[in-house]
C-alpha cells in the first residue's frame, strides 16, 4: 500500500514568525511536515500547494498530484429573474455592482489591504461599485474590518459584510 498525504497549504512553514512563534506550535507543526516528508504521495488541493511542496518540503515533483479542490459545478453564472435579483440585492444591501471576496478571514488573506486597496480606487469606481465579503466570520474580525474601513475613509455602504450565505445565495 502507499501513504498519502492531502497538503492544503505550507503557509505556516512559510511564515514561521507570523504562526509558528510559540514552541508548542513549531513543535505541533514540525511533526506534521516529518509525516509529510515520510509519505510516498502528496495530493496537493491546488498547482500552488504542490509547488509549495516541492520548495518547501523537497518532495519530487513526481511524488505530488494536483487533485485541485475547485468549486463545484453549481457555480457558474445564471440568469435570475429580476424579482430574484431585488430579492437578494435588499437582503444583503447590495445596492450597485460589486467586488466579491468569499473565504476565509484569517490574516493571511489579507483583508486589511483589500479595503485599503479599494479605498484608493478613484472616486468614480467607488460610487458604482461595492465591496462585499460574503460568508461568517467572528465578530471581532468583522469589527476590525470595520474599523479599518471606516479609517481608509469608506462610508458605511461601501463595504458590505453579509454574513452566512447559503450556496444557493452564493451562486445566485
Amino acid at each position: 500500500f502507499i501513504v498519502a498525504v492531502i497538503l492544503y497549504d505550507l503557509i505556516p512553514l512559510q511564515n514561521p514568525d507570523e504562526y509558528l512563534a510559540a514552541p508548542a506550535a513549531f513543535a505541533w507543526y514540525q511533526n506534521k511536515v516529518k509525516h509529510c516528508r515520510r509519505a510516498q504521495l502528496l495530493l496537493s488541493i491546488s498547482e500552488s500547494a504542490r509547488r509549495e511542496g516541492i520548495e518547501y518540503l523537497g518532495a519530487k515533483a513526481s511524488s505530488i498530484v494536483n487533485i485541485s479542490t475547485a468549486v463545484g459545478a453549481e457555480f457558474k453564472p445564471i440568469k435570475l429573474p429580476l424579482t430574484q435579483q431585488e430579492k437578494l440585492r435588499s437582503k444583503f444591501d447590495l445596492t450597485k455592482d460589486y467586488l466579491m471576496y468569499s473565504g476565509a478571514t484569517d490574516e493571511r488573506k489579507n483583508h486589511l489591504r483589500l479595503i485599503a486597496a479599494y479605498a484608493k480606487l478613484p472616486v468614480s469606481v467607488r460610487s458604482s461599485h461595492q465591496l462585499v465579503f460574503v460568508g461568517g466570520l467572528p465578530d471581532v474580525h468583522r469589527a476590525r474590518f470595520l474599523r479599518h474601513a471606516k479609517k481608509c475613509g469608506l462610508n458605511k455602504n461601501e463595504l458590505i459584510i453579509t454574513g452566512r450565505v447559503t450556496d444557493d445565495e452564493l451562486v445566485a
